[in-house]
């Protein structure tokens, strides 16, 4: 009898608690209904946030059209979490323009510093180069093999020398069979080229090589233009200053570029078809890359982007972004402080 008893309590206890649930689940229910009805027909000044009303009209502080204030439930309805709202007038007002992201080429315009060489010790390194070829030719059907072996040591010796010193085997050859004595490395000649040394960023490293042209410009001449060609690229980076060292031979008319006198060299590097968006259009909180991306109807959607190289103008976006995608290209400052004020107002 008492093992009945026990469980028909225990029946009745379980129901309790599942009453006592579906009360509380559905007072809070209709607590939650009540405060999205409530807020939903909320309007704010973007202005002065503090000013709120249950209905549309004019902030009477600052004149400002009042802003329908959208709850996290039509957040969360839409799945686009962050998204702001800012109807034509006031798009117009704070100058929102709007672009799309296309696919063009890509020439990206690098600036470096530089000096016209004076450079001895690469001038005796090529002497000894040039010295060694001529004795190792002398000696080549020498009788004694030691005389011959001797003769190759001091031109592989010599050739070494001049690699580590940032000169290709290309240039190597040429120095070979060529006549010029490269006394342009000690002092300017009427009728020949100078030799500009070009300091590259470590970051730009990957984008300069032998055979590009470049435009060499001096302080003392301004305006004026003297083109070259890269003709090799150290292969030590200096510890100092973390750059590396580029050569490049530059027209010379009448001597005008002088040993030691500094210069600026611009180097044009096409990277071929890249996805290109305005650099205005980014914002950089130092940790991330946002862009706004227009949706329509008035509504902007905050995105984490993967950018590449820019040229001051466009950015490369490796990433976040496709081809065709409207974006706000002016503005986004004042768009991004609406979608911070607008989470802040819903926390």
């Amino acid at each position: 009898m008492n093992a009945k008893k026990i469980f028909f309590a225990i029946i009745a206890i379980v129901c309790l608690i599942t009453a006592v649930i579906w009360v509380y689940k559905n007072h809070n229910s209709r607590t939650d209904t009540r405060r999205y009805e409530a807020a939903k027909n909320l309007y704010y000044c973007p202005m002065h946030p503090d000013y709120t009303s249950d209905k549309p009209g004019s902030c009477p502080i600052c004149g400002m059209d009042l802003v329908k204030q959208e709850t996290a439930k039509d957040e969360e309805e839409t799945n686009i979490k962050g998204t702001v709202s800012i109807d034509t007038e006031k798009q117009r007002l704070i100058g929102v323009k709007t672009g799309k992201a296309v696919k063009k080429e890509f020439v990206l315009k690098i600036i470096s510093p530089g000096k016209i060489a004076y450079d001895p010790d690469l001038y005796h390194a090529i002497s000894e180069y040039t010295e060694a070829v001529a004795t190792s030719e002398k000696t080549k059907n020498s009788p004694w093999p030691e005389v011959r072996e001797r003769s190759e040591m001091l031109v592989n010796s010599a050739g070494l020398k001049l690699r580590q010193m940032g000169i290709s085997d290309e240039q190597i050859k040429d120095i070979t069979n060529s006549n010029n004595n490269y006394t342009s490395l000690l002092l300017p000649q009427e009728n020949k080229n100078a030799w500009a040394y070009i300091q590259i960023y470590e970051y730009e490293i990957g984008l300069i090589k032998p055979g590009q042209a470049v435009e060499i410009t001096a302080p003392a001449y301004p305006g004026r233009k003297f083109k070259g060609t890269i003709k090799s690229v150290d292969s030590i980076i200096s510890p100092e200053t973390r750059t590396l060292r580029a050569r490049a031979e530059t027209e010379n008319p009448g001597g005008l570029l002088k040993p030691e006198m500094y210069v600026d060299a611009e180097i044009s590097v096409n990277l071929g078809k890249k996805l290109l968006i305005p650099a205005d259009s980014v914002l950089d909180t130092g940790k991330k890359r946002i862009i706004f991306i227009d949706k329509g109807s008035g509504k902007f959607e905050p995105r984490d982007i993967q950018t590449g190289k820019s040229n001051g103008e466009y950015v490369e976006v490796l990433n976040g972004l496709k081809e065709g995608e409207k974006i706000v290209v002016s503005s986004n400052f004042l768009i991004d402080s609406e979608s911070k004020l607008k989470s802040a107002l819903e926390r």
